[in-house]
């Protein structure tokens, strides 16, 4: 079966003159083209991303950026014809940059969950010893505020970073290099990113409320998505050239 996926070249993008466009970034259109593009091998990606998730998660710091490589290495083969599952584990070819990229990936994100926490035990603690000993009703409309404020908080910080992964293995750049480039395509099309980020993330609670099923057909999707706007921000390798050999 021939591949459905036409690239998306026909929209309109925005040249400054550098090697980073900026581009409309339109969330739910763009998990359509991600499903075209993956056309038959869709179920097969449901699994690739599934493992990768599962694996990843284990030993997080250590595992998920070798893990996501590979999940953006078969989304790049997938460019060039059909994927096999043991693909995946290309990604370890990344390992140390994939490595140094989720340790800032995750010591940012670190400096607003901790100072959240604390905040989180303060106004809790607090609240209860003003109340004698009591959950004071108030607290029931600060606690979610203040979690609604982190989430989007943690969004925002990683922004920057969506394009870190991919520039390691396309482009075979290294963990620093990578980031600052990202952050060069993230900061053209920051509120269109942030604002992908939050519906995916949107679309996921909900995914994760009907027993997480639907969670494995999003996956690929969202994954596939944040290849395509890749793509388009960062058009120096086109689908026939040999990034993540």
């Amino acid at each position: 079966m021939s591949n459905p996926y036409e690239p998306p070249a026909a929209a309109p993008q925005v040249d400054d003159g550098s090697e980073v466009l900026r581009v409309p970034v339109r969330p739910i259109e763009q998990l359509y083209q991600a499903k075209a593009m993956l056309g038959d091998q869709f179920w097969l990606f449901c699994g690739i991303c599934f493992v990768a998730i599962f694996v990843g998660s284990a030993v997080p710091i250590v595992l998920l950026g070798p893990m996501l490589c590979g999940v953006f290495y078969c989304f790049i083969k997938k460019e060039q014809g059909p994927v096999t599952f043991d693909m995946l584990f290309r990604g370890f070819d990344y390992f140390g940059d994939a490595l140094l990229a989720t340790l800032l990936v995750v010591g940012v994100a670190m400096l607003i969950e901790i100072p959240a926490g604390i905040l989180w035990m303060v106004v809790s603690l607090g609240g209860i010893a003003m109340n004698d000993g009591e959950f004071p009703p108030w607290l029931f409309g600060v606690l979610p505020l203040l979690y609604v404020v982190v989430f989007v908080l943690i969004m925002v910080i990683q922004v920057p970073f969506t394009f870190v992964y991919p520039l390691i293995v396309d482009r075979k750049m290294k963990a620093w290099p990578a980031v600052k480039l990202s952050w060069q395509g993230a900061r053209k099309n920051f509120w269109g990113i942030l604002g992908m980020v939050l519906v995916y993330s949107l679309l996921g609670m909900v995914a994760a409320c009907m027993c997480y099923v639907p969670v494995f057909f999003l996956l690929p999707l969202s994954f596939g998505s944040t290849f395509l706007l890749y793509r388009q921000v960062f058009p120096g390798n086109n689908p026939a050239g040999k990034g993540g050999d």
